[in-house]
């Protein structure tokens, strides 16, 4: 009886607890922690800084009622400027940045409406095979960017590189470059 007691007591705690830590994780008085209104806003953030092969110029978040659309303005060790989208509404964030099924890419110049060429992981290993460029997460993804923007440039118009809608592609790294 008295351990039963013991487990509500813990338990009406942490239900007590919850929601003020939920709270002030959201208004951001924990500092850039993983959890609460912005998780998935700091995952990305985090794994993005983490890569070591990336810094973010800009970064915007769409609040509502939960978190929504997500963007990185990035330039790459190399000097390259892409954004990196996610929709946190509908997308695992955790999951894309660390083992996504694909990268999803788009140029400034693709026709309005124009869905993304899908490059999945296995794919990608094909078209780069000799390269010695392996490309299994964002940060495998940013740390090759230049290989892989000659990749992308080289079969935008190609026919044989299959497109995915955006609702198709919530487990793909959204990749998005400025035409030059």
């Amino acid at each position: 009886m008295k351990k039963a007691l013991k487990i509500m007591l813990l338990i009406l705690g942490l239900l007590a607890v919850y929601p003020i830590v939920w709270i002030a994780a959201s208004k951001g008085y924990l500092g850039e922690i993983e959890f609460g209104y912005y998780e998935e806003f700091n995952i990305a953030k985090h794994a993005i800084e983490n890569s070591g092969c990336a810094k973010i110029e800009d970064q915007m978040a769409n609040p509502d009622l939960e978190l929504e659309e997500i963007s990185f303005g990035l330039t790459t060790s190399t000097g390259q400027k892409i954004r990196v989208d996610f929709d946190a509404s509908n997308m695992d964030v955790k999951q894309v940045c660390h083992k996504p099924d694909g990268l999803a890419v788009r140029f400034s110049g693709d026709a309005q409406g124009l869905a993304a060429q899908s490059y999945s992981i296995e794919l990608l290993s094909n078209l780069l095979k000799g390269k010695n460029v392996k490309v299994t997460n964002l940060k495998d993804a940013l740390c090759n960017m230049d290989e892989l923007q000659q990749l992308f440039k080289a079969n935008r118009t190609n026919k044989d590189i299959p497109r995915i809608s955006f609702w198709d592609s919530r487990k793909h790294l959204h990749i998005f470059f400025e035409d030059e």
